[in-house]
């Protein structure tokens, strides 16, 4: 999408003019430089580009996240289920984490299906108890 004057009427004409001459022609042009690159570039005030790529960001509905807040809500986002055998669950960091597939491999009757086993019946009891506490 191009950068069009008439959208962010808080913004002077001339600013785009100058943005289009440092070759920031696009919505996409501006959000992915550095604004400080930007001003340097463009002769525009760093105030000017960071509220004009804020306003641009909100106008697109794109939300920039960094390292951080992604893994914050990647924590949110995420379930522990613990297999009920506090000594696995301590080499898998807790349990078996939602979204990930684990495989456990053995010897014949070591006890690879008794841990599934052991893993569901700890999950349906947990969630027998979260239906109990919600009635």
């Amino acid at each position: 999408m191009a950068l069009v004057a008439e959208l962010y009427p808080f913004v002077d004409a001339s600013v785009f003019d100058r943005l289009r001459k440092a070759g920031y022609c696009s919505v996409i042009d501006l959000i992915v430089a550095d604004p400080a690159v930007v001003s340097l570039k463009s002769d525009v005030r760093t105030r000017d580009v960071l509220a004009l790529r804020c306003a641009a960001l909100r106008q697109q509905n794109i939300c920039l996240l960094n390292a951080d807040q992604l893994y914050a809500e990647m924590e949110q986002l995420t379930a522990v289920f613990s297999t009920g055998i506090e000594s696995l669950d301590l080499l898998l960091r807790g349990g078996v984490f939602s979204g990930e597939i684990v495989e456990f491999m053995g010897s014949y009757s070591s006890g690879k299906t008794q841990v599934c086993m052991s893993l569901a019946a700890h999950t349906a009891e947990i969630g027998r108890a979260s239906c109990r506490e919600r009635v």
